[in-house]
């Protein structure tokens, strides 16, 4: 009996861990932003504003964003790469955004 309770147990947490789990697919996209000062996240999840990027701290049109993953979950669709700056220097590394506020090509 406690065996077969144990297993259901494990069975359960890992059909909870599968749905909690996002799906993502590797890309490798080139982006600008559609708007001035798009969200730079931490996390995908419109409220996980990245440390460097909470404050005062703001991205021009004129900035590019490389993705190597493209992330669907509960909260939205983002995109996980490295944040670049309109003189070429990499800016922010690993870091999320939002996929419908940048414009992207392959």
């Amino acid at each position: 009996m406690k065996k077969s309770l144990i297993v259901l147990v494990l069975c359960l947490y890992a059909v909870s861990v599968k749905a909690q789990t996002k799906e993502s697919i590797n890309i490798k996209l080139g982006c600008a932003p559609i708007d001035y000062n798009p969200k730079i996240l931490s996390s995908p999840n419109p409220k996980s504003i990245h440390p460097d990027w909470g404050g005062g701290s703001e991205v021009g049109r004129s900035w590019s964003f490389f993705s190597t993953k493209k992330i669907k979950n509960k909260d939205g669709v983002f995109l996980f790469g490295d944040l670049i700056s309109p003189r070429g220097g990499l800016i922010t590394k690993g870091c999320y955004v939002i996929y419908f506020e940048w414009e992207c090509s392959k």
